[in-house]
């Protein structure tokens, strides 16, 4: 069993908080949160283990980590803070993935995700619901491709952007922040 530990308590969060109960190789041991006192129960039992500063020094171990923060620039923060956590990626049950498709460290594909063929995710990158990301396509760290947003094949999605709810980038693109 591997304890996860996410950091954010907010909408995100939580998203990711039903992901991980989906596989039982994974056990959801809490959250790290700036804004919400050590105890806090969020959802479900789920309650606040302390602050950011605080990852890696509860006295129950967690094995690794996941960001619950749509932010990209919050993410990018937190991952050069701690580059030596154990950074765990999350795919939804519901969500298609090619077995020649790459998935980066810390990232997360949502429910309907569809990862095609020879498409690389980045690192600590957001593939929400209802993603498409067509065949060999490169998606950058720190992305995050909001719900229903459909990026066509060969295309380049450089590190931190963001990509709209529903919005459309056609095939051989190269989006940059």
């Amino acid at each position: 069993m591997i304890k996860v530990a996410i950091i954010g308590g907010g909408g995100h969060a939580r998203v990711l908080s039903e992901v991980i109960s989906h596989n039982p190789e994974l056990r959801l041991v809490g959250c790290f949160d700036d804004s919400l006192e050590r105890g806090t129960e969020l959802w479900d039992g789920v309650k606040v283990l302390g602050a950011v500063n605080e990852l890696g020094k509860i006295p129950d171990p967690v094995d690794a980590y996941i960001i619950g923060i749509g932010n990209n620039a919050v993410r990018k923060k937190i991952v050069g803070q701690y580059p030596d956590l154990n950074w765990i990626s999350l795919v939804h049950p519901r969500a298609i993935i090619s077995p020649s498709a790459e998935i980066g460290k810390g990232s997360v594909v949502l429910a309907g995700a569809v990862v095609s063929t020879n498409a690389k995710i980045g690192t600590q990158v957001i593939v929400n619901a209802n993603v498409t990301v067509d065949h060999d396509t490169k998606i950058g760290d720190y992305v995050h491709l909001s719900i229903g947003s459909l990026v066509g094949s060969n295309s380049i999605i450089e590190e931190s952007c963001l990509i709209g709810i529903g919005q459309i980038v056609p095939s051989f693109s190269t989006i940059t922040e």
